[in-house]
């Protein structure tokens, strides 16, 4: 997303509010970042390429909210 990461849109949801389900995805894979994923009120963190488990599995805890 040019201007704005993931991390960034969570950020701005939380301080509107907003309780929309997050589900990430990324392909890095750097130090820390399922750590601020987790901390930021995302549901969960997909890295690619991920499997259709993965996906539902997240999907699930998603709607479970």
């Amino acid at each position: 997303m040019p201007g704005m990461s993931g991390l960034d849109l969570q950020r701005q949801l939380m301080v509107r509010d907003w309780q929309v389900p997050v589900i990430m995805i990324t392909a890095r894979g750097e130090p820390g970042l399922e750590a601020r994923v987790a901390a930021s009120g995302a549901i969960c963190l997909l890295k690619k390429p991920f499997g259709a488990d993965a996906l539902v599995g997240c999907l699930e805890k998603a709607l479970e909210i």
